[in-house]
């Protein structure tokens, strides 16, 4: 959780420039809150700009500033002067004007939260393209503690679409900073030996022996929507060599499954098996909003 060097604010960006302190910090927030502690109150307004769609992340983050008590100013791209040409530094420096001193963005250009750092309130990327969504990693891992006690030492396979995924980079990174063995699993066209190289991640060829040899499966989403020519012409061929099935998962027993979401049911993983009891799919929802809740505190407490 980077800070500007006048130390006025914080900001997070990425998982790398986040530190030990702050991440630690973020989990006991999370799970004080989780628990049932009252957070410190948010000195004022945050905005949220989703120029993607979004579910999940929006949601949660709107649930988070009501646990803070921050006044959320929701902007919605295309009923606002992004439709005449506004860019987004000029929409961010306008939020600022009235009043926000955090911005939560989603964007599908890669480094953009990066770049509205210099302009004035905390900025908190929700994901920017193909390159990180740090608050999702935070809330896997939280996830993962709340039911395993730690990552230390923990088997987590990530199989999919990772050429495109934001959460490959961003939570693979951060189990592995944490102590956990991950492997990256899916087509050679998805699944890039240099990402996992500068993941500290390995690569896994078979998914059924690799399933035997795992505590966490995470699937990822086929991201069709950034495919310009698609990499998987075959869904139902897919599902049958990387598809998280219901077959497939009744012959790992202490197997736990997770999804970031939203998922193609029946592609990379079956609808019959999101609510089972070993599925953490809901977990992970439902700590989103305490993760983003401690993120949003604390940018609030360094921008009073």
């Amino acid at each position: 959780m980077a800070r500007r060097e006048d130390d006025e604010v914080r900001h997070l960006t990425d998982i790398p420039s986040l530190s030990d302190a702050d991440l630690g910090e973020i989990l006991a927030r999370a799970e004080a809150i989780r628990r049932g502690e009252a957070p410190s109150p948010f000195p004022g307004s945050i905005a949220s700009i989703f120029y993607e769609p979004s579910t999940r992340t929006e949601m949660s983050f709107l649930k988070a500033m009501d646990l803070i008590g921050a006044h959320p100013l929701r902007m919605l791209p295309e009923r606002s002067s992004v439709t005449k040409g506004e860019s987004p530094e000029e929409t961010v420096k306008t939020l600022a004007a009235v009043g926000a001193r955090a911005v939560v963005i989603r964007t599908s250009e890669p480094l953009l939260p990066e770049r509205l750092k210099a302009i004035g309130p905390g900025i908190v990327n929700a994901g920017d393209g193909c390159h990180e969504h740090p608050t999702q990693a935070l809330l896997d891992a939280a996830t993962l503690i709340e039911v395993k006690g730690t990552l230390e030492g923990l088997r987590v396979l990530i199989v999919g679409d990772h050429l495109h995924s934001r959460v490959s980079r961003s939570s693979g990174r951060l189990f592995v900073r944490m102590g956990a063995r991950v492997r990256l699993a899916g087509p050679a066209e998805l699944t890039p030996p240099a990402l996992a190289e500068a993941l500290g991640a390995g690569l896994a060829e078979d998914l059924e022996g690799e399933l035997a040899e795992t505590d966490v499966v995470m699937a990822l989403r086929i991201q069709k929507e950034r495919q310009a020519i698609p990499l998987v012409p075959d869904l139902g061929e897919y599902r049958r060599v990387w598809g998280i099935t219901k077959e497939r998962f009744a012959r790992h027993p202490d197997l736990l499954l997770m999804h970031p979401g939203p998922a193609n049911l029946g592609v990379e993983v079956d609808g019959e098996i999101v609510d089972d009891e070993r599925s953490l799919i809901r977990s992970q929802v439902r700590m989103g909003s305490f993760i983003r809740a401690a993120v949003l505190g604390m940018v609030g407490e360094a921008s009073i």
